[in-house]
């Protein structure tokens, strides 16, 4: 037990250690309580003209006429990351260990740009690109290894060298103005 000396409580936690929950599965088990439980039970609180209230209850009453665009709700509740540059094959991150580089054609366009990530670091597959200050929205990217990445590596060359030729391209016009 716990006799607050480190060494017993390790040593009873190991004992115990296939017992012990997964970040995940725990934070599954307090949501199945919230939903199942705390908002469909009356809350004294939550009373009117001496009727108790759920919160379930206490929230429709009172969001009844409120109107949300998902989309911005879910930007809300995204994770704001630190300001990352937009390197010549997208945007590479760490999660958890892992390396992700995620990518969109607009990329492409925006090779050297200082930009903020928000993300949900447990759908780490895609996160949405606001400019440096986090004001501006600039797109949404996917890391290519993912399933549910709408591009592929291929899609990363052929921008890539698209980008080249029109900079090819525009660098002879240049030259071409120059002489004349």
């Amino acid at each position: 037990g716990y006799k607050y000396d480190h060494q017993i409580s390790r040593e009873a936690a190991l004992k115990r250690i296939d017992e012990m929950l997964t970040l995940p599965q725990l934070r599954d088990l307090i949501n199945r309580w919230i939903r199942d439980h705390y908002h469909v039970t009356p809350h004294g609180g939550l009373s009117a003209d001496g009727i108790e209230w759920t919160p379930e209850e206490a929230w429709a009453a009172t969001a009844r006429g409120a109107s949300y665009d998902p989309e911005e709700l879910e930007i809300l509740l995204l994770k704001q990351d630190d300001v990352r540059t937009i390197r010549n094959t997208g945007i590479r991150i760490t999660v958890e260990g892992r390396r992700r580089d995620l990518w969109a054609p607009w990329v492409a366009e925006n090779y050297g740009r200082r930009i903020r990530l928000a993300m949900n670091p447990e759908e780490s597959h895609w996160a949405v690109v606001f400019d440096e200050t986090g004001r501006t929205r600039l797109g949404e990217v996917y890391d290519l290894r993912s399933e549910d990445s709408p591009w592929t590596l291929q899609d990363v060359h052929a921008a890539r060298r698209t980008r080249r030729a029109v900079i090819a391209r525009l660098q002879q016009y240049h030259r071409e103005t120059q002489r004349t």
